[in-house]
């Protein structure tokens, strides 16, 4: 049950086939090794000529992606140092995976004088708080997006995803929406939802929460409380919910490609929702998106399916621009940060991503220590000069990201504890 538990709040599924790999293909490992730069970090700027082909990479492109290994307290560091050449350059905006409700909260937060503290409160009990989110690395990040530094004005934040534990939060607003002949609706919805919290708490299974189960008929039952006037904001409301509850009912009956084709589609619809509500607006923001690795992966990811990694690359490319997307993974023999749901805390665990079989072709590349960028796009247009067969790993990341780091001496996310209420 345990592991289950993990599985399902794991937010950003990135499930990886274990494949018997056939030899070492020494071609590819020269090159990689050939392809491969130092950077690191210095006075909160990344330095190196891995560093600077970062920053090279990023600033000629419209969408800098940045896939990666969730939890791993090095990476929001890397990204904090990046935007501090790159906010001066231009991008304006931080697309995250958080729903577009808790998108639109914490976007109401830029440039505040009691930042700090408005986060801490939000962050502060399960009620309130957003995945990943209670690592203190991550909020530290989070924290300079929402804040001016130096000439660079706030970045607008973006929220692309599903949501699985506002439930309560946004169920209380909705009734305070709703028609009063219209609230018992919405209160047998909450009930149900406090139910799915206490199961939690009292038996530590996580399958009963709202997010993960409330069926149609509890959404059907939401819109016909508002009548024929549904405001805009309970619409957005039911339907982030009816959406979650109905990615998640598929993982949990085992339907797993059916979820993720779902999930993929309504983070690429969030998306494309937002970009086009900015040209309306007069704006072509410059966006750098931060999502578990699956999701950046440019062509059919590991889920089979098509994501916000090559929906931004055909937006792009549609203008004539391009994106510059890097995967990001801890370093060999590390553990990352995940949830425990029964704590309301991340606790270390697993392996890291570099160690599992379908990096293996990538493994022998890595040094002993230290940061790396592995220039990809060079690798790939070296190794497919020479028509070399590749397995259906290489393929897939040879075709998928621009760059791959590898943080050398990784630790896991700092937890910052949060109630469970």
């Amino acid at each position: 049950m345990h592991a289950r538990i993990r599985l399902v709040f794991v937010v950003a599924l990135w499930c990886v086939a274990s494949h018997a790999l056939p030899a070492q293909d020494t071609t590819l490992t020269t090159l990689l090794v050939a392809n491969r730069h130092a950077v690191e970090l210095r006075e909160g700027r990344v330095s190196g000529p891995g560093g600077q082909r970062l920053l090279d990479g990023a600033t000629g492109a419209r969408f800098f992606l940045i896939g990666e290994e969730h939890g791993v307290a090095q990476t929001p560091q890397l990204i904090q140092a990046l935007l501090r050449d790159l906010r001066p350059r231009g991008f304006n905006t931080f697309a995250i995976e958080v729903s577009p409700l808790q998108g639109h909260r914490l976007d109401a937060m830029r440039g505040a004088l009691d930042l700090s503290a408005r986060l801490d409160t939000m962050l502060s009990n399960w009620r309130t708080t957003i995945p990943f989110y209670g690592l203190e690395e991550e909020r530290a990040l989070l924290r300079s997006t929402l804040s001016r530094e130096g000439a660079a004005a706030p970045m607008r934040l973006w929220g692309l995803d599903y949501d699985v534990n506002g439930d309560r939060l946004f169920l209380e607003e909705l009734e305070r929406l709703a028609p009063v002949a219209g609230r018992p609706s919405v209160q047998r919805a909450r009930a149900l939802a406090d139910r799915g919290f206490s199961t939690l708490r009292s038996q530590g299974n996580p399958s009963q929460l709202f997010a993960w189960s409330a069926p149609d008929s509890v959404f059907t039952a939401l819109r016909e409380a508002f009548g024929s006037r549904l405001p805009a904001r309970a619409s957005a409301i039911i339907d982030l919910f009816e959406t979650t509850a109905r990615i998640n009912r598929l993982f949990l009956s085992g339907r797993s490609y059916e979820s993720n084709l779902m999930r993929s589609a309504f983070l690429r619809r969030n998306f494309m929702q937002l970009w086009e509500g900015a040209l309306v607006s007069g704006a072509t923001p410059r966006v750098l998106f931060k999502f578990g690795g699956n999701h950046m992966m440019r062509g059919l990811n590991y889920t089979h399916a098509v994501d916000i990694g090559s929906a931004a690359s055909v937006v792009a490319e549609a203008r004539g621009e391009r994106v510059y997307s890097v995967l990001v993974l801890g370093g060999a023999g590390t553990t990352s940060a995940r949830l425990n749901p029964i704590k309301g805390a991340y606790e270390p665990t697993g392996a890291a991503e570099i160690d599992a079989r379908n990096l293996a072709w990538l493994k022998p590349a890595v040094p002993q220590d230290g940061w790396v960028v592995f220039d990809m796009h060079a690798v790939r247009l070296q190794y497919l000069r020479g028509r070399q067969t590749l397995t259906s790993e290489q393929d897939r990341f040879l075709h998928a990201y621009d760059a791959i780091v590898v943080l050398g001496g990784s630790t896991p996310g700092t937890n910052r504890p949060f109630s469970l209420q």
